[in-house]
C-alpha cells in the first residue's frame, strides 16, 4: 500500500497514549506501521529530543497488535536507565534485566554464577519454580506480547534461546539505535577465561583441556595483533574444537527437556561460550583482531566491524525492526556501519519541535585546538569570561578528556572555580547541579545519558570537538578504511553532547563550541549533520 487507510490511521490515534501528540509523533509513527506492514525489514526514525521516542514506540506496537493479537514487540534500550523510564512510563510493558539484577531466592550470588550451579547441580535449587530471574525471563520469553529489555541483555542472549520460534520477536523496536554499533561489537567479542570457564562448567577436562589452550595458542602465533579472517583450516579447527562442547549442550537440553531443571544454569554458560566461538566460522566476511592475549590462559578477539556480526547477534532475533534515535547522523551511513542492505530499510527525519532560538549553537572563532595549539592561556580566559557571563546560571563543560577538565579548572578566576565539579560520577554530578544555584560541571563522561533539563543548565560549552582516539587500534582501522566512520563518529557525540540541555519544546540553553574544527568538519561531512542543528549554527569571531 502506498498510504495508510483511515481506519489504521483512526487505531493509532485511539491508542495514542495522551490527548495531544507532539510535533512530528503521528507522522513517525505512520511512517513506521506503513513501511512494516509493506514488509520493509527495517525502518529508522530520526526522532530529536522532544519528540517523545517512548510515545512513538508504544504506539507502533499497540496499533500492530490491535491489527493482529497474535503480534510480539520487543523494546530494547541502550541502558538500564532508559529502561526504567520505560517502565514509569509505558503501561502494560513487561520488563527483563540481565540476571546480575535480581536476587537469589536462597542466598547463592545471582543465577549462573559458581555457587547457583552448585545448588542447581546438587538440587537445593530448582530455578524454573524458585529463581527470580529464570521465572521472569522464561515470562518474558514465551507469554509475553510488549516487553522489554536493553541492548546487553538482546545482543548477549544466545540465538538457540531467544529466536526459537516460540520466543522471537515479530518486530523489535531499538531506542537509543546509535549505540547499537557499539553493543553488537561488544556481545560479538569473544572473551575466553580459562580460570572463569574451569570454575563455571563441570566437564572442563572434555570440553577446555588441550583443544583450547592449543586454539588460542595458535591463533596468537598466526595473527597476533593483525586483522583476520577466519581461513578454511581455521574454521575447520574451530569446528573440531567445537564437536565436544556442542555435544555436551545438547545432552544437557535434553536433562532440562526431561524434566532435570537443575541443568539449565550450567547448559546458559555452555551455549554462550558455543555461540561465541561459532561466530568465528558463520560469515567469510568478517574480520577479527586480537586484543588481549595471555599464554595458556585467555584470549580476546574482537570484530572490527559490526556490519559482519550484526545478523547473529541482532538481525536473526526479530522478523523486522524500528531503529530509533535522535542521532542517525546520516542514514545510509547508519545503514552501512550497521549492516542494513539497500532496499531493506526506510528512513524518516522528524523536525524538530523545540525553537531555534531556543538552542542556538555559537561557534566561536580563533581557537583550533589540536597537537599544535598553544594559545592556551587566551583559551582559558575565554572559558572563564563565557562563565561569568552566566554568573547566575547553572551550565556544563564538555571537556573530551579529564585532564583538560583539570586544566581548565586550574586556569578559572576563584569566583568560577568555587562553582565547579570536575567529575565522571554521575550521583555526584546530579547532586551538584541540584544543589548549586549557579553550578557548573566540568566532564568528559556527559555527553550522553544526562538529562539537565530546565534550570539544571542554561549554557553549555563544548571544549575541543570530540574526534575519537586514532591510538586505539580498532578505532584507527576503521578510519583508515572509512573515513566517514569516523567523521560519523566524532558528529554523533557531538550533538549528543549539544543536546543535553535543552530537553523540550518549551525549555533552553546556549550552547558556545570553542574549536574551529567544527567549520571543517561542517564543511566536509554536511550529509552526516541534521538540519535542525545546521540551522542552530552562528559564528562569533574573525
Amino acid at each position: 500500500m502506498d498510504h495508510l487507510p483511515q481506519q489504521i490511521k483512526n487505531i493509532i490515534r485511539d491508542v495514542f497514549p495522551f490527548e495531544t501528540p507532539n510535533p512530528g509523533q503521528i507522522d513517525a509513527i505512520e511512517f513506521a506501521v506503513l513501511n512494516i506492514l509493506n514488509g520493509k525489514r527495517h525502518v529508522i526514525l530520526e526522532l530529536c529530543t522532544g519528540v517523545g521516542k517512548s510515545a512513538v514506540a508504544q504506539t507502533i506496537h499497540e496499533t500492530l497488535y490491535r491489527l493482529n493479537p497474535k503480534h510480539r514487540t520487543s523494546i530494547v534500550t541502550a541502558t538500564r536507565g532508559l529502561q526504567n523510564q520505560y517502565v514509569e512510563s509505558v503501561a502494560n510493558i513487561y520488563d527483563l534485566k540481565g540476571k546480575q539484577n535480581y536476587v537469589c531466592p536462597i542466598g547463592n550470588d545471582f543465577y549462573g554464577a559458581p555457587k547457583c550451579k552448585k545448588a542447581c547441580g546438587s538440587k537445593a535449587c530448582n530455578p524454573t519454580e524458585q529463581c527470580t530471574y529464570v521465572k521472569r525471563r522464561n515470562t518474558w520469553l514465551k507469554d509475553s506480547s510488549f516487553r522489554l529489555t536493553n541492548n546487553a541483555f538482546f545482543c548477549k542472549a544466545p540465538e538457540e534461546f531467544i529466536a526459537s520460534a516460540d520466543h522471537k520477536s515479530d518486530l523489535t523496536i531499538i531506542d537509543e539505535s546509535h549505540e547499537l554499533e557499539t553493543s553488537i561489537l561488544d556481545a560479538a567479542t569473544i572473551d575466553l577465561d580459562l580460570t572463569t570457564i574451569t570454575s563455571n562448567v563441570q566437564q572442563t577436562n572434555m570440553m577446555y583441556g588441550e583443544p583450547i589452550a592449543e586454539l588460542t595458542a595458535g591463533l596468537y602465533a598466526m595473527y597476533k595483533t593483525d586483522p583476520f579472517h577466519t581461513t578454511p583450516e581455521l574454521k575447520e579447527l574451530i569446528r573440531d574444537y567445537l564437536k565436544g562442547p556442542r555435544a555436551y549442550m545438547h545432552s544437557l537440553k535434553d536433562k532440562i527437556d526431561s524434566g532435570d531443571t537443575s541443568y539449565e544454569a550450567e547448559y546458559d554458560t555452555v551455549s554462550e561460550i558455543v555461540e561465541s566461538l561459532s561466530r568465528l566460522v558463520l560469515s567469510d566476511e568478517s574480520e577479527w583482531m586480537i586484543t588481549e592475549y595471555t599464554k595458556l590462559k585467555s584470549i580476546v578477539i574482537k570484530p572490527i566491524y559490526a556490519a559482519t556480526v550484526a545478523n547473529s547477534v541482532v538481525y536473526s532475533k526479530a522478523n523486522q525492526f524500528v531503529h530509533m534515535s535522535a542521532t542517525i547522523c546520516g542514514a545510509e551511513e547508519y545503514a552501512k556501519t550497521l549492516g542494513l542492505p539497500d532496499g531493506t530499510w526506510a528512513y524518516f527525519g522528524a523536525d524538530n519541535p523545540i525553537p531555534v532560538e531556543n538552542r542556538k549553537i555559537n561557534i566561536v572563532k580563533g581557537f583550533n585546538i589540536g597537537r599544535n595549539f598553544s594559545d592556551w592561556d587566551r583559551y582559558y580566559k575565554l572559558i572563564d569570561m563565557l562563565m561569568t557571563k552566566h554568573k547566575d546560571e547553572r551550565g556544563v563543560v564538555h571537556s573530551v578528556s579529564f585532564k583538560l577538565a583539570n586544566d581548565i579548572l586550574e586556569n578559572l578566576s576563584k569566583e568560577n572555580a568555587k562553582r565547579v565539579l570536575v567529575s565522571g560520577n554521575a550521583t555526584d554530578i546530579m547532586n551538584h547541579m541540584r544543589d548549586t544555584p549557579n553550578g557548573i560541571v566540568i566532564s568528559p563522561s556527559i555527553e550522553k545519558g544526562y538529562d539537565f533539563k530546565g534550570d539544571l543548565s542554561r549554557f553549555q560549552i563544548i571544549a575541543k570537538i570530540p574526534f575519537g582516539y586514532l591510538g586505539d587500534p580498532h578505532i584507527k582501522l576503521n578510519t583508515e578504511r572509512n573515513s566517514k566512520w569516523y567523521a560519523r563518529s566524532t558528529v554523533l557525540r557531538l550533538i549528543q553532547a549539544c543536546g543535553r540541555s535543552v530537553r523540550g519544546p518549551s525549555d533552553w540553553a546556549t550552547t558556545y563550541i570553542i574549536d574551529e574544527n567544527i567549520i571543517k568538519l561542517v564543511g566536509q561531512n554536511m550529509e552526516l549533520f541534521p538540519d535542525y542543528f545546521l540551522e542552530a549554527i552562528s559564528i562569533l569571531g574573525k
